[in-house]
């Protein structure tokens, strides 16, 4: 199957779960849109190396204390060595799954969350001419973090977590991603 179709399947898979919930009554459902920084510590051949770049998350919360998840995430590695010599990893994520929270109506809320997707990686060699290599994986994302209220509906988040790519392959669980995000949610229905 070609990359482009995967990842339009993904797509499409992760928006029918987020909005699943659209059935449930209007009072009970709650719609939170975020993004912001994202970082994670990724283990290389012979060494961890820091990506930077962005996420985005939606998530439905159909009931008091349980959302259903979407976020993609889009990070970079690059490493320039000379003139005609370099590196850069792409590292995307397309991923779904479920959010517990405390109590949202405080000021402060915590949640752990349990994603599963695709993991997508991208990556071109520059030796004189482009080598480009590309590779997706089944990927199980588990975290939390914490929301705090800086307006009626707007929010700061912080998270963390973890991402095992392929966790078929027992080496997976040896060396997971470590990863950090922080950004803003607005929150609709509230």
């Amino acid at each position: 199957m070609p990359t482009r179709m995967k990842t339009r399947t993904v797509l499409s898979l992760l928006a029918a779960i987020v909005l699943s919930g659209a059935g449930v009554s209007a009072s009970a459902q709650e719609i939170d849109l975020g993004g912001g920084y994202g970082y994670a510590s990724i283990q290389h051949e012979f060494d961890r190396k820091n990506y930077q770049g962005f996420w985005i998350d939606t998530s439905v919360y159909a009931w008091q204390h349980l959302g259903i998840v979407g976020e993609f995430d889009r990070l970079v590695w690059s490493q320039t060595y000379n003139a005609f010599v370099n590196e850069t990893h792409r590292k995307y994520g397309y991923l779904g799954g479920v959010r517990f929270t405390s109590a949202r109506s405080r000021t402060a809320s915590a949640f752990v969350d349990a994603l599963a997707g695709v993991a997508h990686d991208h990556t071109t060699l520059f030796v004189g001419v482009p080598t480009e290599i590309s590779s997706s994986v089944f990927a199980l994302q588990f975290g939390g973090g914490g929301d705090v209220r800086i307006a009626r509906a707007l929010f700061i988040r912080t998270s963390g977590g973890i991402r095992i790519d392929g966790p078929q392959y027992s080496i997976a669980w040896n060396s997971p991603e470590w990863r950090l995000q922080v950004g803003a949610v607005y929150t609709f229905g509230r």
